[in-house]
């Protein structure tokens, strides 16, 4: 659907509607600028992604994947309005709700997982891959159900954006963070790590800062669940179940995501999954030699052995004790 451009230069003027909403402010400039729109009595946010430009190839990469995950029609997959107009591609992103920091109880967990699975499976069967999976992804329903939205919807994060990463480092498969394309078994490692975060109660990679969380993953490529496994008394099929979801090799997880809802759905009948059994050799593991997290780790060393000079020599103020 494209957008009216109306009378100015600016395709993105206050007045001028897209997709059935009507601009009224600049939110946030920048490479990817937000804008205010509303319809109705209803208000919400449009991001706009320049063709043109240093991101420019990026941008259409990411509005060619969004359109493909729009074609698929799933309960679970969350539709959003978008379009292109002269120069850019936009997404108008409504308010939504978000599950609370609360764990669920692993019924209500597996039953969500599920079904997230199974909308995945939908876009995998069509030979699409998500690619950005996440907890921010994630969206809850009035009637309490869970919905997948799609991909493009925020852009790379902070500080990542030069790297090629669009994905959450925190939930990206070892393979993303190694620089080598997603594919649906990483699509099925990230939505492990979101079951991890529904059953836990918190993201199992607790560095908030993107660069940190690439050098956390680059220590410990499969976040642990077990520690947390203990402490909330999960059965012991959630835990067999984020180890084959969270295989370190992507040829050992389920390979779409109507076969991670069958792992899934088995979990929940409290049979502990196995690793799918594989007939040709095994691909060599991802290691931690990816340059996003070399580049991780290269810049925590950095900043440990700064911390540390400044503890040994501290800096001194050449004009303390000097009035002006």
């Amino acid at each position: 659907m494209s957008g009216d451009r109306g009378g100015s230069g600016d395709p993105f003027a206050p007045g001028t509607t897209h997709a059935g909403w009507t601009v009224t402010s600049l939110l946030q400039a920048g490479a990817r600028p937000r804008y205010v729109v509303e319809q109705g009595d209803r208000s919400a946010m449009l991001t706009a992604f320049p063709l043109e430009g240093p991101s420019g190839a990026l941008h259409r990469a990411l509005a060619e994947r969004l359109a493909r995950c729009q074609a698929v029609a799933h309960e679970a997959l969350e539709r959003v309005d978008a379009g292109v107009v002269e120069g850019a591609a936009f997404v108008v992103l409504p308010p939504l709700e978000r599950l609370g920091e609360e764990a669920l109880d692993a019924k209500a967990a597996l039953e969500h997982g599920a079904r997230l699975a199974r909308a995945l499976g939908a876009l995998h069967a069509r030979g699409v891959v998500h690619g950005e999976v996440d907890a921010w992804s994630i969206v809850k329903r009035p009637d309490g159900k869970l919905g997948l939205l799609p991909p493009g919807l925020r852009g790379p994060p902070p500080g990542l954006d030069t790297l090629g990463l669009g994905a959450d480092p925190r939930f990206a498969a070892p393979e993303v963070l190694d620089g080598r394309p997603a594919t649906p078994a990483s699509d099925v490692f990230a939505l492990g790590l979101v079951l991890a975060r529904f059953v836990a109660g918190q993201v199992l990679v607790g560095a908030a800062d993107p660069v940190d969380a690439i050098a956390a993953r680059g220590r410990a490529p499969v976040p642990a669940l077990a520690a947390v496994a203990k402490q909330r008394q999960l059965p012991a099929a959630v835990l067999a179940l984020h180890e084959v979801l969270c295989a370190y090799a992507p040829e050992e997880r389920p390979q779409d995501g109507e076969a991670a809802a069958r792992t899934i759905e088995e979990a929940a009948r409290g049979r502990a999954p196995q690793r799918p059994a594989r007939s040709f050799a095994r691909v060599q593991a991802v290691g931690i030699g990816g340059p996003l997290v070399l580049l991780a780790l290269f810049g925590a060393a950095v900043g440990a052995l700064v911390h540390l000079l400044s503890a040994r020599y501290p800096l001194v103020d050449p004009l303390a004790g000097v009035g002006f």
